[in-house]
């Protein structure tokens, strides 16, 4: 379930008819780039030093493969 402050605002924006469906979705695209952007950098700053921090190349591949689906937005519903 989704909590972010923003989306939640959107919801009431929504239901009070200040704002359309349309404008929600875009909004909350921007706010799912937003949070892939974030992720990016968090992997971008370990970068190679997953090994010395002990996460299996498995591991690491499996975030960073995620983190470019969600960048790609086939984000399925039970990940939202």
């Amino acid at each position: 379930m989704e909590t972010d402050p923003p989306f939640l605002a959107w919801i009431e924006q929504w239901i009070a008819g200040e704002i359309e469906m349309p404008q929600f979705r875009q909004n909350y695209l921007q706010l799912l780039v937003e949070r892939v952007s974030q992720q990016k950098l968090s992997l971008r700053r370990m970068g190679s030093d997953h090994r010395r921090m002990g996460v299996s190349d498995h591991c690491y591949r499996k975030v960073s493969s995620r983190s470019i689906l969600l960048k790609n937005l086939t984000v399925h519903a039970n990940d939202i």
